[in-house]
């Protein structure tokens, strides 16, 4: 009972989807992600903030998509920010692949949600880029194994050495 008084009270941050799916012929593009304060009492209240950062699961950062990170600042009564998001042209995308966008580090009278994805500690958002252009068989499993952006990145990492 103490948590939902509580709850009925907080404000929260959220994204304004679940998730997002963005088309492989979309790569080489910018997208905005929408965060929303939510909650009672919004008019008046003070400012908020919270930090973002992209992590890959099967996308790679600097090949498929860019690594982002930063804050969100909501100024007093402000229900809206946006986050920008590049989808990188580099190889055309042979199978479906994920990355999350992550809302941590909330400050202010505000929390996130625990019913969301994430809990009460963070926001996670999973932003996938769908399949481009089709490729044969072989292609498409191979990438799906190993990952061609992967092998890409770590050939560039050991040249760096």
């Amino acid at each position: 009972v103490e948590f939902e008084e509580e709850a009925e009270q907080s404000q929260f941050l959220a994204f304004s989807v679940e998730s997002l799916a963005i088309g492989g012929v979309d790569t080489g593009k910018d997208f905005e992600v929408t965060v929303l304060r939510r909650g009672p009492k919004i008019d008046g209240a003070g400012p908020v903030s919270c930090t973002y950062r992209t992590e890959g699961v099967t996308a790679v950062p600097g090949f498929d998509h860019e690594e982002v990170e930063g804050s969100v600042e909501f100024e007093e009564g402000q229900t809206e920010a946006r986050i920008q998001l590049k989808i990188l042209d580099s190889v055309r995308k042979l199978n479906r692949i994920e990355f999350l966008l992550i809302l941590e580090e909330a400050e202010g009278d505000v929390c996130f949600d625990p019913e969301d994805d994430g809990g009460d500690e963070s926001a996670i958002l999973t932003v996938a880029i769908e399949a481009g252009e089709q490729a044969g068989v072989l292609l498409r499993n191979f990438d799906a194994w190993i990952g061609i952006n992967s092998l890409r990145r770590c050939l560039a990492e050991w040249k760096d050495q």
